[in-house]
């Protein structure tokens, strides 16, 4: 009956071709993932300022890394994620896919590289991300490295997890901003800040609406039938992700009125202030000059913000990623 709950196939894959899937795309993007980190320690030091810390500069590396995941996790998971019935009453019951554990193994391939690199250096971190952001990705990595393939494994709660993964996309342009910022290119920055913003809406803020009118005609009583204790725990945490992505919603709002509020405040006193004359507006016009040139106006979010994963997940319990003082991954 579970195979009713796909849209495109007719039979499970076996096991044997899940497992397959699995080792082979978290080989592949360990590889890949620690390459691009390898190849940012040898490149990025002829990119980021001159006084960048050591702590900062690991922190780069591994946002570098993340890049990765965000692009390549999505790309498996949404077709995975697409051939689910999304309109059934058993929407938790939905069985797993070849492609969603390939998409499994991009995402654990880099939450293990993540850990082990927060782990390592782990004083480096708390001072690049400071030490209540560094907790709470450890946490994130640990119970998404636990309970996602639990879930795959067990055929409970697939859909939630193929989501999750499916909300890496947004995650970047929540690095490239980052990035941006760093490197002080406030064109770039607020590029960013605008796809983020957008994305961060698209695939994070409007699914969850989705997702609540599913889990309230979901067939509850069958489904605590087949769930063992488990199963429950896991599904308890289903609903954590998507509460978080809302409350960080309403702060990246909240934090854009401002910003639009505060670029609106300085346009209407530069207008009412009267022309210069003689030297002083060549004086005026430089300082405006420095200002734009400092991006302090092109910042659609504070650098102190909050953040997201150890490169690009949202700090959310199962799905959310890390940037220093700012919103950064898995969101």
């Amino acid at each position: 009956s579970r195979v009713l709950l796909l849209k495109k196939s007719s039979a499970l894959p076996s096991v044997r071709a899940m497992a397959g899937a699995f080792s082979s795309s978290f080989v592949w993007a360990l590889a890949c993932e620690g390459s691009l980190a390898v190849a940012s320690m040898v490149l990025s030091p002829r990119i980021y300022p001159s006084d960048y810390s050591k702590a900062k500069a690991k922190l780069w590396h591994t946002t570098v890394a993340s890049l990765f995941p965000s692009l390549f996790a999505p790309y498996y998971a949404v077709p995975g994620l697409l051939a689910i019935d999304l309109t059934s009453r058993q929407i938790l019951l939905a069985p797993s896919s070849v492609r969603l554990w390939q998409a499994l193994g991009v995402s654990m391939a880099h939450f293990s590289l993540d850990f082990v690199a927060m782990a390592a250096y782990a004083d480096d971190f708390r001072e690049a991300m400071r030490r209540p952001l560094y907790n709470q990705m450890m946490f994130h990595h640990l119970a998404s490295l636990a309970l996602w393939p639990y879930a795959m494994a067990r055929g409970k709660c697939v859909a939630p997890v193929a989501y999750f993964m499916v909300t890496e996309a947004s995650n970047a342009f929540l690095n490239l901003r980052w990035l941006c910022s760093e490197l002080r290119l406030p064109r770039l920055r607020f590029l960013f800040d605008v796809l983020f913003l957008l994305s961060y809406t698209l695939v994070r803020v409007v699914p969850c609406f989705f997702a609540a009118a599913l889990l309230l005609r979901m067939d509850w009583p069958h489904y605590l039938q087949t769930a063992n204790f488990l199963d429950l725990l896991g599904t308890a945490f289903v609903s954590v992700p998507f509460g978080l992505n809302l409350f960080w919603y309403s702060i990246i709002l909240k934090t854009a009125r401002k910003h639009i509020d505060a670029t609106t405040t300085k346009v209407k006193v530069r207008k009412a202030q009267p022309p210069s004359s003689g030297g002083g507006g060549g004086a005026e016009s430089q300082s405006e000059g420095d200002d734009a040139n400092r991006g302090d106006d092109q910042r659609l979010f504070p650098k102190n913000h909050g953040a997201s994963s150890s490169n690009g997940h949202q700090p959310t319990t199962l799905n959310t990623e890390r940037q220093p003082t700012t919103l950064k991954k898995e969101q």
